[in-house]
């Protein structure tokens, strides 16, 4: 193989349980191997890998590979780390060039000038990186290259949103050596993630989709959405099947795999077919309820469907669309979530808290709206407005930001300042959500009595206990003793999914799987 330079991916792989892939690095070290370049990588995370601050273990690692360039990925969440690292990487001599890649250097490409990375590599990657490979090693000249925003002679050079790929199936098979994915299958009994499309034709305030589709509209020709073809998508899978048999479950991070109907109908055929009916492997995909009709549900059913996972929001229409620009009516999320029960197909709420103007009336909206829906798994979080994102320039705009921004995820607590709400309150709903939706549940009734009873008894905890993990184990367990109740009585309940205090499931009777 033609050597055509050394290029080092860092990856911070923090905030998270267990080991977790990277797509972007594995598309883009198969994307580069072809090209000649010797490519490696250090995965860093606190449990399963280097640890961010074993430093001595970091350079050495970089020592004993030699690399030309250093790129790390970073979400802005993962960045005061990859800060860390970097600042560490320059104070030890290492003397070659240092990026920043990831969304964090997409959406927030001004922190490139107080940060310790010599550029920041903004967008789809593909064609940048070679080209950037390629002159650097040749001695040429860097500071003009489309997607690279370059520290130049004391000044920031900011280039034009790079060329992206309009044909996705040129794409090679995806790196996931590199990434040790026979851990990452082990620790998540065999969930495989991977993705086929990029882009999406939605304006959510929420989502940094909005202002990508805006920065790429320079630079590409066709369509912004861009999806592999279902023959490539099919024998790509059937390829990772062959490699790793350790696969149990195909996770599918696309956004909107079934907006294209004419696509989904192909694939579902194909899937089915060749991989569902030959090695029982399921698979996980997302959606809008907009898009969910009677035709796609079926072939989600026969065709191998474990999970649809569509983004609810919130029960409040105006805190969903006025603030969230969602464009999704309950009567739409009505629809498909009757629908994926009627065809016994397992479905997951994303569900938020916190919202701006949100209020305990419009919680107990989301609580009324997701009884209605009964799906098969909550996952509730607390808003968090990204950076880029109309939202958080609101959040911005009017001083809503608590100081906890960016030292927190959100699954922990809100970082927004609530005018109708506490933030006490709404971690209150967050703990004991599966008690309140069982109270809406068994309205009047008993049952509905109990579980009003154990909410009144943590009313008094202080915020500092709501943090406590042995008042989340303690509730986790009276819990699980009254599911059994529940269960022996042949009452459908909403319950704790196990040992989780972000992700409750409802319990349906008679499902024989039990969903």
């Amino acid at each position: 193989m033609t050597d055509n330079g050394r290029f080092m991916f860092i990856y911070p792989d923090v905030g998270g349980k267990g080991l977790n892939f990277s797509p972007a690095i594995e598309i883009l070290s198969s994307y580069m191997k072809r090209e000649g370049i010797n490519v490696s990588m250090i995965h860093l995370n606190w449990e399963y890998a280097v640890r961010p601050d074993d430093y001595d273990k970091i350079n050495q690692q970089i020592k004993e590979f030699g690399p030309d360039i250093i790129g790390i990925t970073s979400t802005t969440f993962q960045y005061p780390v990859s800060c860390k690292v970097a600042a560490n990487i320059k104070e030890s001599g290492w003397k070659g060039l240092l990026i920043l890649g990831g969304i964090h250097a997409t959406i927030s490409p001004d922190d490139l000038a107080e940060s310790p990375f010599d550029a920041f590599a903004i967008g789809e990657g593909e064609l940048t990186l070679t080209k950037l490979m390629s002159k650097y090693i040749h001695g040429e000249d860097i500071t003009d290259i489309r997607g690279i925003n370059i520290k130049s002679n004391g000044k920031i050079i900011k280039n034009p949103y790079p060329e992206v790929l309009e044909d996705l199936d040129v794409l090679p098979l995806r790196d996931y050596e590199i990434i040790n994915a026979k851990k990452i299958l082990e620790l998540s009994k065999g969930w495989f993630s991977i993705s086929f499309s990029r882009g999406c034709p939605y304006a959510c305030k929420f989502c940094i989709n909005q202002k990508l589709r805006k920065d790429y509209t320079a630079s590409i020709k066709t369509k912004y959405y861009r999806c592999q073809s279902v023959i490539k998508v099919i024998a790509d899978l059937l390829e990772y099947i062959q490699r790793y048999p350790e696969i149990k479950m195909f996770n599918f991070d696309d956004d909107l795999l079934i907006m294209d109907k004419k696509w989904f109908a192909e694939f579902a055929v194909e899937y089915k077919e060749k991989i569902y009916d030959v090695y029982g492997i399921k698979y996980v995909i997302n959606t809008r309820a907009n898009l969910v009709t009677e035709e796609v549900t079926e072939a989600l059913q026969v065709s191998g469907c474990h999970e649809c996972q569509v983004g609810f929001e919130t029960g409040n229409e105006e805190l969903r669309n006025g603030v969230l620009a969602k464009e999704i009516t309950n009567t739409q999320l009505e629809r498909a979530f009757d629908l994926f029960n009627r065809y016994k197909v397992r479905s997951l709420a994303y569900t938020m808290i916190g919202i701006p103007g949100e209020s305990s009336f419009s919680i107990k909206e989301t609580i009324r709206e997701l009884v209605r829906l009964k799906p098969t798994l909550i996952r509730m979080t607390f808003f968090e407005p990204f950076i880029g994102t109309p939202l958080y320039d609101y959040c911005i705009e009017n001083n809503l930001f608590n100081d906890q921004y960016l030292n927190i995820d959100n699954f922990t607590k809100s970082v927004v300042k609530m005018e109708n709400i506490t933030n006490y309150e709404l971690s209150k709903y967050h703990l004991l959500f599966p008690w309140y939706l069982n109270t809406c549940l068994y309205e009047r009734e008993e049952i509905a009595v109990v579980y009003q009873q154990m909410i009144d008894e943590y009313d008094s905890l202080s915020e500092e206990d709501l943090d406590k993990l042995s008042i989340k184990e303690e509730i986790i367990i009276r819990d699980k003793e009254i599911s059994k109740q529940m269960r022996d009585k042949g009452a459908d309940h909403f319950r704790y999914f196990p040992a989780n205090t972000n992700y409750f499931h409802y319990y349906n009777c008679s499902w024989i799987e039990n969903r």
